[in-house]
């Protein structure tokens, strides 16, 4: 079965759960979301894989679809983080990369 990924720039608080950050600390996060063929982008969804990693106060910035061009587009320069995360989709469903941490 075919998927769509869809990329979401979001901006949330890590939360409490969040082992690799302190509660409250404010960030960009860049999370691919896997979607049925067809489906449209689903926020509920990626707000729902945020939170389940972490975070909380989401609010969704910005949706696009993702293939390779698209995310090679987004990359000043190759980015391992953002490609790992890229991959991280056809692997688990989801990828999710938190700007400002050290790859």
């Amino acid at each position: 079965m075919a998927a769509n990924v869809y990329m979401f720039l979001i901006q949330a608080s890590s939360a409490p759960s969040n082992e690799r950050h302190p509660a409250g600390t404010s960030r960009t996060l860049l999370v691919f979301v896997r979607h049925d063929e067809g489906e449209t982008a689903n926020t509920q969804l990626c707000e729902t894989i945020a939170k389940t990693c972490g975070w909380t106060d989401v609010k969704v910035q910005g949706i696009s679809i993702a293939n390779p061009e698209t995310v090679k587009a987004i990359q000043k320069t190759p980015e391992p983080a953002v490609d790992k995360a890229y991959a991280d989709v056809f692997k688990k469903g989801f990828g999710l990369l938190v700007f400002g941490d050290a790859a």
